[in-house]
């Protein structure tokens, strides 16, 4: 096997594999498309193998292919890591932080706490990626990012997960409705709310997947309209008297288990 050490056509092969097409690549990188095909026919060259099927004008990764793939992510993770490395060495803290969320925490969370970080550490830049809970644990996966928010969700083994804060879901509905007349002299359950349709967010989404699990509520009335809305408020604010609440657990953040 022939090894380039030179990095750049396999941060080319990462793009195209994370996009699925020469000509996004091409787009994204701000290079040609021609120089794109190059750098990945270098890559598979020097490997001996091929990496992509062409399939309906889609680049699509071969087994042998997503194997690489992952640990040309490691590799680039880990050579990104270097300025870091030697700024801890002078006893720095300086360089850039990708810090990936989802996008409840990253919008109520997450600014506050980078302004905190900002003024403890004036040299790093911080670089927020918001998407979905299950785009930040797929970033994380690629170490694509060393840190992730998100809410309480089915983790890998891989990611190691701490518990942030704590949640309120607020069941609202118009003053008429008959669970807020009987919210008013008990305590609501999953029972009571069976048989009413909610709309919920879609997969990959903690709050959905709360929604259609700890409530009880069925897969059936989860995917439907009524005159619920689910609110998110966090536990630190008093909440105000309306059909019900369930406290949940989360954010929590995560982070790629390093390999020993």
């Amino acid at each position: 096997m022939n090894i380039d050490y030179n990095l750049y056509p396999w941060q080319v092969f990462r793009v195209v594999a994370r996009l699925g097409s020469v000509t996004r690549a091409a787009e994204e990188l701000s290079i040609s498309q021609p120089a794109v095909s190059a750098h990945i026919r270098a890559v598979e060259t020097g490997l001996g193998v091929a990496l992509f099927d062409r399939v309906s004008r889609r680049m699509v990764l071969t087994e042998v292919g997503k194997a690489v793939r992952q640990r040309a992510d490691r590799v680039i993770s880990l050579y990104e890591e270097l300025p870091g490395v030697v700024a801890e060495a002078r006893q720095r803290v300086a360089g850039e932080l990708v810090v990936a969320a989802s996008s409840t925490p990253g919008t109520y969370r997450l600014p506050t706490l980078l302004r905190k970080f900002e003024r403890r550490y004036p040299e790093v830049v911080p670089l927020p990626r918001i998407g979905s809970s299950g785009e930040v644990i797929e970033w994380l996966l690629a170490w694509q990012a060393p840190l992730g928010i998100v809410g309480e969700i089915a983790l890998p083994e891989e990611i190691e997960a701490h518990p942030f804060r704590s949640d309120q879901l607020r069941l609202v509905a118009s003053s008429g409705d008959p669970l807020v007349v009987e919210s008013r002299h008990r305590r609501l359950t999953g029972e009571d709310l069976r048989q009413r349709p909610l709309f919920v967010r879609e997969p990959g989404r903690a709050h959905g997947r709360w929604s259609s699990g700890s409530s009880g509520i069925s897969s059936r009335a989860s995917r439907g309209w009524s005159s619920f809305r689910a609110r998110k408020r966090s536990s630190s604010r008093s909440p105000p008297a309306s059909a019900g609440r369930s406290s949940r657990r989360g954010p929590v953040i995560g982070k790629r288990r390093r390999a020993s």
